[in-house]
């Protein structure tokens, strides 16, 4: 009798970019086995590449020492007393010097003493204009405000404050809220207004003021573009 025929089904499966053909009837390795056992034998060597190639371990920080510390502080306290250095000349340096250019109203030359009499006519500004001449020769010192020595704004807040007229230490709100004046209408006791600096109009051309470190309070030729400005 003939052996009956043995039949064989063939099924396909793909994996990845392969196709693997299992035949029924025949002997095979499961393909999980497989994987599994790769899976195992990775576990057991993982320790081994780990030793074979360490990683490198992170640097310390770099150590703040307390000499450090006091080095780092000395300089910060060295670099804010220069800024504090500066800022104080800054301060107490008349602005004028800067500010101000050193012309005459007709373009000549500059800011000496000129002599100046005053008429006496009995006003409230006479007084004020009398008081400021009084003051000539005397230095100037910043923040000043008489009897020995002046600013310019100490000056002009004296003089008028001999008419009973309260003005402020301080050429910026001394003039502001008062009644801006062109150049053709000043008359004597305008007060003249530089960046940062006033002085006091006698007429014909000429101011006193005390201008800057150095120089005393002193009668000269109206200067530059100032800012007339009537007080009373």
């Amino acid at each position: 009798m003939p052996r009956p025929q043995r039949s064989f089904t063939s099924i396909r499966f793909g994996v990845g970019a392969k196709d693997h053909t299992r035949v029924l009837g025949q002997p095979t390795e499961p393909t999980i086995f497989t994987t599994l056992r790769r899976v195992a034998a990775a576990v057991v060597l993982l320790p081994t590449l780990l030793i074979a190639s360490p990683v490198a371990a992170k640097p310390a920080p770099d150590s703040f020492t307390v000499a450090t510390l006091v080095d780092h502080t000395a300089r910060v306290q060295a670099v804010a007393a220069d800024r504090a250095s500066r800022l104080h000349a800054a301060v107490t340096t008349d602005l004028t010097a800067v500010a101000v250019v050193p012309l005459s109203s007709s373009g000549g030359s500059s800011t000496k003493p000129v002599p100046y009499t005053q008429k006496n006519t009995g006003s409230r500004i006479d007084t004020v204009i009398r008081f400021a001449l009084a003051q000539r020769g005397k230095p100037y010192r910043w923040g000043a405000s008489g009897p020995g020595a002046y600013d310019c704004s100490g000056l002009i807040m004296r003089s008028f404050a001999q008419i009973g007229v309260r003005l402020p230490h301080q050429s910026e709100q001394m003039v502001r809220d008062k009644t801006r004046i062109a150049r053709a209408n000043w008359t004597p006791g305008t007060v003249l207004k530089y960046p940062g600096h006033v002085a006091l109009y006698l007429g014909s051309g000429k101011m006193i003021h005390a201008s800057r470190a150095g120089k005393p309070v002193a009668v000269v030729n109206v200067y530059g573009s100032p800012t007339g400005y009537r007080i009373i």
